[in-house]
């Protein structure tokens, strides 16, 4: 990842001067810091996307802010409306300077924009071979976790060696997630702000104890040595060895593509609703807000086990044995 470079830097560029000039200086500094973070989790000049967008059109450059925004909502854990003014203030910087983007897509505007591969097209038979396309233990593990459990992509980053060995094998799949979960860089990644309890399905438990096969597979910490971005590129490249990612990710922050992470978390809920769950234990299960009607119901783990056993042959690896031996 290219290192944020100084202000001073970032103001020299032409294309920065012009839009700064439109602010007085307390603006400006904040304006500068945001396009900085924006640059370094870009990994490129925020000007090549500009130059881009003059050439072949601003969607590139509206799947970057996208991208982004997904990535400080579920990974910065920023708030909704925090996120949006970020977008708005890096947008301004292309409009400045003369490149107009049209409307912007949240999260779920541009899910919802993918021609072909859906998450409700998703199959147990795309999730098996997605494992077995995958030569890493980690990777393997990845997908099946993701698929198998619902979770963001910040929970994985969190959880340590000690706790998924104890909760998931000798604890029969159940993991309580704190209300403050931190990841290696502190950062809360459980976005309820409340405790909460989700399963972990049997093929995935036996897919945990390969993690050791692979070279020093966990940090210092404890901590599964994967990124959020590391997952993302993990799930397309296993998407495209077997055939069903139509859209290869850009070089502009390894944006994700038609199948990425939390395609995962809609196929886990499409499944756990087609097998006729509780819908209040799949909403607890995904970590996600109850409606105001049933924000005071508190699953026993019993019912939660009802609930998931209920949808575990839709979810379960298909020819898992020898996916785990692969």
């Amino acid at each position: 990842m290219v290192a944020t470079p100084p202000p001073q830097c970032l103001a020299a560029d032409k294309h920065t001067r012009i839009w700064l000039a439109q602010y007085e200086r307390p603006r400006r500094e904040r304006y500068l810091r945001d396009l900085g973070r924006f640059r370094k989790w870009l990994g490129r000049e925020p000007r090549i996307l500009l130059l881009d967008a003059r050439r072949r059109g601003p969607e590139n450059v509206n799947r970057a802010l996208t991208d982004y925004y997904n990535y400080l909502v579920e990974d910065e854990a920023k708030a909704p409306t925090s996120a949006n003014q970020y977008i708005t203030r890096l947008r301004s910087y292309f409009t400045a300077n003369g490149q107009y983007l049209g409307r912007f897509h949240r999260k779920t505007d541009v899910q919802a924009t993918y021609e072909r591969t859906k998450a409700s097209s998703l199959l147990p038979q795309d999730i098996s071979n997605m494992v077995k396309s995958r030569k890493k233990a980690r990777d393997k593990f990845v997908i099946a976790f993701l698929a198998q459990t619902g979770q963001r992509i910040g929970i994985l980053t969190a959880m340590k060696e000690k706790m998924m060995r104890e909760k998931v094998i000798h604890g029969h799949g159940i993991v309580r997630v704190p209300a403050t979960f931190p990841n290696r860089r502190g950062q809360n990644v459980n976005t309820l702000g409340r405790e909460y309890t989700f399963i972990v399905g049997r093929d995935t438990m036996k897919l945990l104890p390969l993690l050791d096969l692979d070279k020093r597979p966990w940090d210092k910490e404890g901590r599964l040595k994967v990124s959020p971005r590391q997952m993302g590129r993990i799930v397309d490249k296993a998407a495209q060895a077997i055939g069903i990612q139509d859209k290869p990710p850009t070089k502009m922050g390894e944006s994700w593509s038609d199948v990425h992470p939390n395609t995962f978390r809609k196929y886990w809920k499409k499944c756990m609703l087609d097998a006729k769950a509780d819908t209040r234990a799949v909403l607890h299960m995904m970590g996600a807000n109850l409606p105001s009607i049933l924000q005071g119901w508190e699953p026993t783990d019993k019912e939660l086990l009802e609930a998931y056993e209920k949808a575990e042959s839709r979810l379960s690896l298909v020819d898992a044995q020898k996916t785990e031996e692969t």
